[in-house]
């Protein structure tokens, strides 16, 4: 879904390595698209023992077209309150007759800057390559701990009372705290003998209030807005907000085992945040949003790779 550029550099001594990667990219599947992006991660490895990393992404920096980025129907209202007159009265609006509102108001956009951290602890790098019991019980990744947490976007994005053609707020909860915005991920590789050339379990915490979906960018006037269950999901497709409005915990085991020199074998049982590539045509438009959105939901799936 994405297409770029990749610059690297790496410079160090055996006791410590640093490495520099430099990422121009441009989206090519979800609007707007064809913005330019600019990532940047850095990490610095430490005898083999102890990596630790960071990176940062100017997402839609330069927009091919601003009126997509930041899109009109996107504007937003904060803080509304009834207008009043003079007298301290409520003021009417003279056509509806309605009690006229005011708010404080702005524009949602794509344009942002998310951040990322991560490490890896391996109490066995010295070991690795060497000949011994130890490390052929360990293979090339058994044993190593990592971990990585990302912040997407680092403005906090208000509630907004504004409509959807009049009808569904759009941003009704908002993204008022970065906690909100910050998956967390921790995993090992397990020492498997050898059995496998990889065999690594992941947990993640994914602590968003919406469903993780991009039906407004993708089908509806490509607004820069989440898709909350309210509006989204009616009582018969079994997902409820009980399923968004919690903390979500997602799971991986991974396992990949080389057959012939080019020739491997993957498999994966996972609750992860997979999703259909294409549109299944029913109310819910699944292809948008991840398959297993209820906590008790998992897949498992087999692979076969071809490397050169």
């Amino acid at each position: 879904r994405l297409s770029g550029l990749r610059a690297n550099f790496s410079v160090g001594t055996d006791r410590m390595q640093f490495t520099f990667d430099q990422f121009v990219l441009t989206e090519r599947n979800i609007p707007p698209l064809n913005d330019i992006s600019f990532a940047s991660v850095a990490s610095v490895d430490f005898m083999k023992l102890f990596t630790i990393g960071a990176g940062v992404d100017f997402s839609h920096a330069i927009s091919l077209n601003s009126h997509l980025t930041s899109p009109d129907d996107a504007e937003y209202v904060t803080d509304l309150d009834t207008v009043r007159d003079a007298f301290g009265n409520p003021a009417v609006d003279s056509v509806t007759g309605s009690v006229m509102m005011s708010g404080d108001t702005g524009r949602y956009t794509f344009r942002g800057v998310k951040f990322m951290v991560h490490a890896t602890l391996d109490p066995f790098g010295a070991l690795r390559g060497k000949e011994s019991l130890l490390n052929e019980i360990l293979g090339k990744n058994g044993g190593k701990l990592y971990a990585e947490a990302a912040v997407i976007g680092l403005d906090n994005y208000p509630a907004s009372f504004e409509m959807i053609d009049g009808t569904d707020p759009m941003n009704p909860w908002g993204y008022e705290s970065i906690a909100q915005r910050m998956p967390m991920m921790a995993g090992i590789n397990v020492p498997v003998w050898r059995i496998l050339d990889v065999c690594a379990f992941e947990i993640e915490r994914y602590p968003a209030p919406y469903p993780n979906d991009y039906y407004q960018a993708f089908m509806n006037k490509g607004l820069p807005i989440p898709t909350w269950h309210g509006a989204y999901h009616s009582d018969t497709t079994g997902y409820d907000s009980a399923s968004y409005s919690r903390n979500r915990w997602y799971w991986s085991l991974y396992m990949k085992k080389q057959i012939l020199r080019h020739f491997s074998l993957i498999s994966q049982i996972s609750r992860d945040h997979m999703r259909w590539d294409v549109n299944l045509g029913n109310e819910c438009n699944y292809d948008t949003e991840e398959i297993m959105a209820k906590p008790d939901q998992w897949a498992w799936r087999i692979g076969m790779l071809l490397e050169f």
